[in-house]
């Protein structure tokens, strides 16, 4: 119930019920860094950091702090080959720090992008995808870079309120250098329910041309609204749920 509140956009519903289940099971620590992962959801990050000292690198990345994030997840891609969101979220990572070649490096290990345009349909997936696609961009490998955003415009994705197929149909439409429709299309982000992650529409290098437009930063503003909107409520929420941090 709580995952679902978070899809919702009300996740302070969702930490009031994640502390319930965590005071019923205090011996499991996957409550305890899911509460850390939601606070740092709502711009927490003092009391995420709290709950989770030695940050893992799902937090490390809501909280943009990618150096560090670079120094655990290429240890853990040894020690865990197989974990394709530690891949996807350095390969984010090296692009939010220059390191393009990298990024595509680690990428092409994980089948990208065959796996997003054949093999699967999970989102996580799609979203390394985009990745990867800025990487070639901005590595210099323009046409492979267009190729690919150019197959993400045309895919048949399906209609959804969620923020991610908008998201990153926004950042296809500025790889190709259509403005207008990267602009059109990031504003309809607005109506998602789940707030967006600031890291991807902050950091993604797509966006980058785009941040003197006031449109943009209009997007932005509104989902800091939202957190600061989410903070503010959350004492009174916590209090009508009986739960406590």
């Amino acid at each position: 119930l709580a995952d679902l509140l978070e899809l919702l956009g009300e996740v302070d519903k969702s930490i009031a019920l994640t502390l319930r289940a965590r005071d019923m099971n205090p011996d499991d620590p996957a409550l305890t860094w899911k509460l850390a992962e939601l606070y740092a959801v709502i711009g927490d990050f003092d009391t995420a950091q709290r709950l989770q000292p030695e940050a893992d690198v799902a937090l490390l990345f809501r909280m943009r702090r990618y150096d560090e994030l670079v120094d655990i997840a290429e240890e853990l891609m040894i020690e865990h080959p197989n974990d394709v969101m530690v891949r996807y979220l350095l390969a984010f990572a090296y692009n939010a720090t220059a390191r393009f070649d990298s990024a595509i490096y680690v990428l092409e290990a994980s089948s990208l992008p065959d796996i997003a345009m054949r093999d699967t349909r999970r989102p996580e997936d799609f979203e390394a995808f985009l990745t990867l696609i800025n990487a070639a961009n901005r590595a210099g490998d323009r046409a492979r870079a267009v190729e690919l955003a150019r197959w993400w415009v045309d895919f048949d994705h399906v209609d959804q309120d969620d923020w991610w197929v908008a998201t990153y149909t926004a950042c296809a439409h500025a790889i190709l250098g259509e403005r207008k429709l990267a602009l059109d299309t990031l504003e309809t982000v607005l109506q998602s329910p789940r707030l967006a992650p600031a890291p991807v529409l902050l950091d993604s290098p797509c966006f980058e041309q785009l941040k003197s437009e006031p449109r943009y930063q209009a997007v932005l503003d509104h989902i800091e609204t939202r957190r600061e909107e989410l903070r503010r409520r959350l004492p009174d929420t916590l209090e009508s749920y009986g739960v406590t941090l």
